[in-house]
């Protein structure tokens, strides 16, 4: 097998050779600003979780830490405890901030050969080399990872994996890895009903879909297996989950997404509204799953039919727009949203920039990128780092103009005619 893999491997790179040097390119870069703008608290927080895995173990971590994270993360984030004070017992002291970062910027590695390897499904190969340069060259991708030092996209790549694996009719194993990348964040769930419909496209019959159901479910279960300590099991994961998700309790986290757009118009900001506040017959958290509902079933009922009519490369294309729109609308219209979290729909939407004929489609859906690192900039400056300044009226235009971009999409998406 690990021959096999091997032989891939190489086969790969020689029909490759041409994104070899971007791939260098991009970490080679990365490595060397990797000591700019890190974002100190998200940064610091992961250095103690690590610790207190290396200290405590897996199975007492969430005994001995305050984490709202699920398990995924958390293996990588012990296997660099591991090595980082192995070699400081051994008195060699590490690169702390390239160590804690690593796995992120290898991860844009990762996912812009997946980008690559996704474009070349509905874009011609030169194309697809192009938009695996502009990926790695990024700055929007780049600042998540290699300056604020954040994990996204780490859980970015086994998103990208998986979608990769389904298209390759690898059903089981693109389970597995969609299986894990719920664990490391609990946005993957959002795939499942995408996935479901393909498959069905694929004709895919009963059972085999209840045996990769199964696939999925168990990688979840299993993966927390090594952090449970005593009591009752499932109930230990269902408590994780809703720490995950109950962690942050407001409105938004500096997010230029639909609640940042009204709490323009509110004498508090926007992290100090609860979303449990009653409007109407809802709670600000019920009418964002609400408006996501809308939005996200309107998606999966034209999704068959758009697929049905199309050739292969129009139904991927549309299978990656739809997963570009799901992760937007998330952002958009959820509550507790922080600013990085538009971050899983950037990264989809990175395969598709170029599949736009005209300059000006081009322009338009590139904006999010920018509005993205807009939006980054004004998390810095709320957290006192004050690395650009920008007058706090630039920022009220922000989640008006993500909105623009996201009804373009949405238009494109359930026009079946044009570009």
């Amino acid at each position: 097998m690990v021959i096999s893999i091997l032989e891939r491997c190489r086969r790969f790179i020689l029909e490759n050779r041409g994104i070899l040097p971007i791939l260098v390119l991009g970490l080679v870069a990365r490595i060397l600003l990797s000591h700019s703008f890190t974002y100190t608290q998200d940064f610091y927080t992961f250095q103690f979780w690590s610790l207190d895995l290396v200290q405590h173990g897996f199975s007492s971590f969430y005994i001995v830490a305050k984490s709202d994270y699920l398990p995924g993360y958390l293996f990588v984030l012990m296997f660099l405890g591991k090595v980082f004070y192995w070699f400081l017992n051994h008195g060699i002291l590490l690169d702390i901030q390239l160590v804690y970062k690593f796995p992120s910027i290898i991860s844009d590695s990762g996912n812009a050969i997946l980008i690559y390897l996704l474009a070349k499904m509905i874009l011609p190969k030169k194309t697809a080399w192009l938009t695996c340069l502009i990926s790695i060259l990024n700055v929007a991708l780049l600042a998540n990872s290699t300056w604020w030092g954040q994990a996204d996209s780490f859980i970015s790549f086994f998103l990208l994996l998986s979608l990769y694996l389904l298209l390759m009719k690898k059903y089981e194993l693109s389970m597995v890895v969609l299986g894990f990348a719920q664990v490391v964040k609990p946005i993957a769930i959002l795939a499942v009903p995408i996935y479901l419909l393909w498959l069905n496209h694929e004709r895919i019959n009963v059972s085999r879909l209840a045996k990769l159901g199964f696939i999925f479910a168990a990688t979840i279960v299993l993966t927390f297996v090594p952090f449970y300590k005593s009591g009752n099991f499932l109930v230990f994961i269902w408590e994780r989950y809703k720490v995950t998700s109950g962690f942050y309790p407001y409105v938004s986290l500096n997010a230029f997404n639909f609640w940042g757009f009204l709490s323009i118009f509110q004498p508090l900001p926007w992290s100090r509204i609860y979303d449990q506040t009653n409007f109407g017959l809802l709670s600000l958290q019920n009418w964002g799953y609400l408006l996501f509902g809308i939005g996200y079933g309107s998606l999966l009922v034209k999704f068959p039919k758009k697929i049905a009519i199309g050739n292969e490369k129009s139904a991927k294309s549309t299978l990656l727009l739809i997963n570009c729109l799901t992760y937007f609308l998330f952002f958009m219209f959820f509550t507790r949203m922080h600013e990085r979290h538009l971050y899983y729909s950037l990264i989809f939407l990175s395969i598709l920039v170029l599949s736009f004929k005209k300059l000006w489609q081009k322009v338009l859906v590139f904006s999010p990128f920018l509005l993205y690192l807009l939006n980054l900039n004004f998390s810095y400056q709320q957290a006192g780092n004050n690395f650009l300044q920008l007058p706090a009226v630039i920022y009220l235009f922000g989640p008006i103009l993500l909105i623009i971009p996201l009804v373009y999409l949405f238009i494109k998406f359930f026009n079946t005619t044009r570009s």
